[in-house]
């Protein structure tokens, strides 16, 4: 879809500044809690928002492409969700519940996961985790066993993935990086990203199942409602 050189310019821009500041977050010597650098988490998590907006209005995505059809310098945004999945769990925020970050952290790693499988940019599932699904011991003993050995294998690539990007970042910066070496860089940042939400969801499902144990426990001694599910603030539109 052709699209106005000006407003791509703006989303580059926003975008850039974003992952500037995500990675003076995640390098920040300060405290998670203190002002500062919840400031900051906060301030990249708008700019993404803005982005995703952006990026949906200008419509630069459809559901009918692969990734081979992506041109390079549009595949920096498959990122988005999963940076607003990392941000929002680092938010501390009084007026919405640890419960409730999580729940919306779930949902944007889960589409950004989602889209990595539908664009065929790698094989990845990201399906609920049922307890009642070891009914047997010899059916959780196999669950466990396939679990450690997709953890074991989750982190061979993801070490083998930084050691590539540390190769091809230095590859970027120079003036006469040509187009496939950028596209490259490119992929490989997406693929250490996958990694990086397949961790965080394993966390955050222990994390979740705890709250929630002592959610239920606090509503059943007060008998209150539950409050509806959260929804992520944006989400990207891929038509």
């Amino acid at each position: 879809m052709a699209v106005n050189c000006d407003e791509n310019k703006k989303v580059r821009e926003i975008f850039d500044a974003a992952i500037k500041l995500e990675s003076e977050i995640e390098n920040d010597s300060n405290s998670s809690s203190s002002i500062s650098h919840q400031e900051k988490t906060t301030r990249c998590i708008q700019m993404l928002e803005d982005v995703t907006r952006m990026i949906s209005e200008l419509g630069l995505f459809s559901t009918n492409e692969d990734v081979d059809e992506v041109i390079t310098s549009d595949l920096r945004y498959f990122l988005l969700p999963a940076l607003l999945g990392y941000l929002t769990l680092r938010r501390i925020e009084s007026l919405v519940s640890r419960l409730d970050l999580l729940k919306i952290a779930d949902v944007y790693y889960k589409d950004f996961l989602t889209r990595c499988q539908d664009y065929k940019i790698a094989k990845v599932e990201a399906k609920e985790k049922d307890d009642s699904d070891a009914c047997t011991n010899s059916t959780d003993l196999a669950q466990m066993t396939r679990r450690r050995e997709q953890k074991i294998q989750r982190f061979r690539e993801q070490k083998a993935n930084e050691v590539r990007l540390a190769e091809l970042s230095k590859l970027v910066e120079s003036e006469h990086s040509d187009e496939e070496v950028r596209r490259e860089f490119y992929l490989v940042t997406i693929k250490r990203w996958i990694s990086t939400a397949l961790e965080d969801l394993d966390s955050i499902h222990m994390e979740k199942g705890m709250l929630e144990q002592m959610a239920d426990s606090r509503l059943n001694q007060s008998n209150v409602k539950a409050p509806d599910k959260p929804r992520p603030c944006l989400e990207v539109s891929y038509q």
